[in-house]
């Protein structure tokens, strides 16, 4: 791997150079929050709402302007409210065919988010300044698969830096990362098969959810027709049966039911799913996920058969490198 380890050490060394402050900016210009004695449905809803899938929680108290350290006490995550919820849902359906129940449960309309950041279920909270650069960025989210880091400017957050957004701005970076996104998932050591969790089209949503988080992951795939890749099933599909009554009885249906009942708009798994193979180049696999606005494709072989997921994670993984043993842990007091 000795092309891949020059090719990260001259990337990193112009990442140096490129500043926080110049890297996308979130939609709108604005960074959502929400307050810690928010309860938990309300937050749902802003998030929903907003299109955003995780947003920083402000201490009660609190202003613009003061300490970062004093104001925020964490992220909350789509994900991990979809694991907290996922049990009361189980039990709310015993009874009902409808969210409603769900969203006047006390466990959803009483508790506060606040709550949930203080548990180990919540992102912790670490944030960059304006001084850092695009390497600490990398070497973070690269190095620690962190989906997002907040962006902090005298105590007010400035931004919300996504793994996404950070593939969609690599991509306007050809000039420096070709040397790495011109190689071949096989030349990059990418196209060795993996454990993969997957469910067939005839699971039901439930057992999907359930698998998801037994192995905490983000999404599985559905397979069809001798296990063709036909879909995904995300943790986030929870918050629409929640919102939406009419989908709380899918929760009990095969996934393929899911899929089909909801609208392209709504549902990650109706983007089709994308597939690669190990002879294309992860610049054309990072133009797919910024095209499709996913968050991972399916390496194929040649039947066709799924071997494994390739994730944001993984992609900005193979730009994380330290310019000295030691940097990060010293920089960041991480480890």
């Amino acid at each position: 791997m000795a092309q891949l380890d020059e090719a990260r050490t001259a990337c990193s060394a112009q990442f140096a150079e490129i500043k926080v402050g110049e890297l996308p900016q979130p939609k709108d210009g604005e960074v959502i929050e929400v307050a810690e004695d928010m309860n938990l449905l309300e937050a749902v809803k802003v998030m929903a709402s907003k299109g955003i899938s995780s947003c920083p929680i402000t201490a009660t108290g609190t202003n613009p302007g003061d300490n970062w350290r004093d104001r925020y006490v964490g992220m909350l995550d789509t994900v991990q409210i979809a694991f907290y919820l996922l049990d009361i849902a189980k039990e709310v359906l015993e009874h009902e065919t409808s969210s409603d129940k769900l969203r006047q449960d006390p466990r959803v309309t009483q508790v506060q988010v606040g709550q949930l950041a203080s548990s180990a279920m919540m992102s912790p909270f670490l944030a960059l300044t304006l001084d850092n650069n695009l390497r600490d960025v990398m070497l973070i989210v690269g190095g620690f698969a962190i989906h997002r880091l907040p962006v902090v400017e005298e105590g007010s957050l400035v931004n919300l830096i996504t793994q996404s957004a950070l593939v969609n701005f690599l991509n306007t970076k050809s000039d420096i990362v070709a040397p790495i996104t011109s190689m071949t998932l096989e030349s990059l050591g990418m196209a060795e098969p993996r454990e993969l969790h997957s469910v067939s089209h005839n699971s039901t949503l439930l057992e999907a959810m359930e698998l998801i988080r037994a192995h905490n992951l983000a999404a599985v795939p559905v397979l069809g027709v001798n296990r063709a890749l036909v879909g995904n099933v995300s943790a986030k599909d929870l918050r629409h049966l929640v919102l939406r009554g009419n989908l709380f009885a899918y929760l009990h249906q095969p996934v393929r039911k899911f899929i089909s009942a909801i609208s392209e708009a709504d549902h990650e798994a109706m983007n089709p799913a994308i597939s690669c193979r190990k002879h294309h180049t992860l610049d054309h696999v990072m133009q797919q996920l910024s095209a499709s606005k996913i968050h991972r494709v399916y390496l194929v072989d040649e039947r066709d058969v799924v071997q494994r997921v390739i994730s944001l994670s993984d992609i900005l993984a193979l730009f994380s490198q330290e310019p000295e043993p030691g940097y990060l842990n010293a920089s960041f007091s991480l480890s």
